[in-house]
């Protein structure tokens, strides 16, 4: 590598001062150093957005992994709550069956005592069709096939939505 060099006088009282010119491979690779310093720190700005990136997603799932427990909790206390309604429904259902039955029983025999009045053997019928026909109404499979036959009431505030 052949270096040249070039003399420059400085003027009274600074003398001579000399210059070496910079041989062509060095200033190649100073530019070339130059382009992987430029590439690095465009490297480096992709890193950093990538961490920037990262660390949103991160608080994301992170939100999103506290909202699935709520609703973990909501649910299971959702199907708590359910099943205590579905065993006060029953409750009350057999309760109803229950009351029912019993009126219905009692009104046949008082239909019965009625007809008993009239005529001993038409009382009699009377109180054992009243009662049969108590026990057969209020029976849960005869009651479940009427609410399946009998249209149910629609509010008007259903029937809008």
């Amino acid at each position: 590598m052949e270096q040249l060099a070039t003399e420059i006088d400085l003027g009274p009282g600074f003398g001579i001062a000399t210059l070496q010119e910079v041989p062509i491979e060095i200033i190649e690779q100073n530019d070339e150093m130059e382009e992987v310093i430029k590439d690095l720190e465009g490297l480096r700005d992709i890193m950093l957005e990538f961490n920037i990136i990262t660390s949103q997603q991160g608080e994301q799932l992170g939100t999103a992994s506290t909202e699935v427990a709520a609703v973990k909790d909501t649910t299971e206390s959702g199907v708590q709550e359910l099943t205590k309604a579905y065993e006060y429904k029953e409750y009350i259902s057999k309760r109803r069956q229950g009351v029912t039955r019993v009126v219905a029983i009692v009104g046949g025999g008082g239909m019965g005592i009625a007809g008993f009045l009239i005529n001993p053997f038409l009382g009699v019928g009377t109180m054992v069709a009243g009662g049969g026909l108590g026990w057969f109404l209020t029976r849960k499979k005869t009651v479940d096939t009427i609410l399946r036959v009998v249209p149910t009431k629609v509010d008007s505030g259903d029937a809008d939505s």
